[in-house]
This record gives structure tokens, C-alpha cells and sequence, in this order.
């Protein structure tokens, strides 16, 4: 039978974890979970780079300067998290999602990664040019053909990461 302690290990556990989800490409959530900075709230701070950087920083200041807690339905509508499941399907969804990115051509998803996450920093232009850099890459690799192959043929890919 859970015990008072566990409760707290609980709530320890759920400390940091919006700076962990931060860290992910995807967050999806169920509609009972809670989002909160809770720094101003214990004399610190956290999230002040990633959270501007992902959903703006008029948002992102209401969550970082009050520690209030916001709920799904906001923190999907600031972009915060992409889609919202039942609980009981949360995992399932997470996993679906896991396999289909899987299931695409991975250097594509990995160059894919690579843009995205440089784009903030960069010009339109040095943007161009890397994508510049990583298209003749892709065109060149097997799982381009493999792609192409596969749409023609009306059957799904078999990418070997080559």
C-alpha cells in the first residue's frame, strides 16, 4: 500500500520534468497532466533557453515568471506539446509514433533532425546552405532509391541506413 513517502517520491520525481520534456523532439501528454516552472517559486529559475525558443516568449514568460501551473489544453495550444491522449492510451500513441518515425528513411530523419535543430540559430541563407550540404548526401544514398523504388512499386520501404 503506497505510503505518505511515496507521495513525495512522486512529487520529487515530477521535478524537472518539464525541462526534461524540453529536451525531446515530440511531447505528447495525457489531458490530466500540469506544466509548470516552478523556479521563481523556490528562488531559482529553469527552461529560460528552450522555452522561448519552442513556444515564444510571451508564453513562455507566463510560465516562467508566475510558476503557476498550466494545464494540457494550454500548453497544446502554445505548442508546447503536439498531441493529447487518454492515459490509458498514452503509451501506445508514444510507441505508435516512435515506430513510424522508425520506419523512415534515417539519414533523412537524421539530417532532418540535424536542420531543424540548427535553424533558430542560423540566416535563411545558412540555412540554405546546409540544406544544401545534406540534400546531395541523401539523393546519393540507397534509401533515396529504396524510396523511390518502393512509391513506384506501391510497397512500403526497406531502408538500410545506407
Amino acid at each position: 500500500m503506497p505510503g505518505a513517502g511515496d507521495r513525495g517520491d512522486q512529487r520529487r520525481l515530477r521535478r524537472g520534468g518539464l525541462e526534461l520534456a524540453l529536451s525531446c523532439d515530440i511531447r505528447i501528454a495525457s489531458p490530466s497532466a500540469i506544466f509548470i516552472c516552478a523556479g521563481v517559486n523556490v528562488g531559482l529559475m529553469a527552461s529560460t533557453y528552450s522555452l522561448p525558443r519552442l513556444i515564444g516568449l510571451g508564453p513562455a514568460k507566463a510560465m516562467l515568471l508566475t510558476g503557476l501551473p498550466f494545464n494540457t489544453a494550454t500548453a497544446q495550444h502554445w505548442g508546447l506539446v503536439t498531441a493529447v491522449h487518454d492515459e490509458d492510451r498514452l503509451l501506445d500513441e508514444a510507441l505508435l509514433l516512435a515506430r513510424r518515425i522508425a520506419s523512415r528513411a534515417p539519414l533523412s530523419v537524421e539530417a532532418s533532425k540535424r536542420v531543424a535543430d540548427a535553424a533558430l540559430a542560423m540566416t535563411a541563407e545558412q540555412a540554405a546552405a546546409m540544406v544544401a550540404g545534406e540534400l546531395p548526401k541523401l539523393h546519393a544514398s540507397e534509401d533515396h532509391r529504396e524510396g523511390v523504388r518502393a512509391f513506384v512499386e506501391r510497397r512500403d520501404p526497406v531502408f538500410l541506413r545506407r
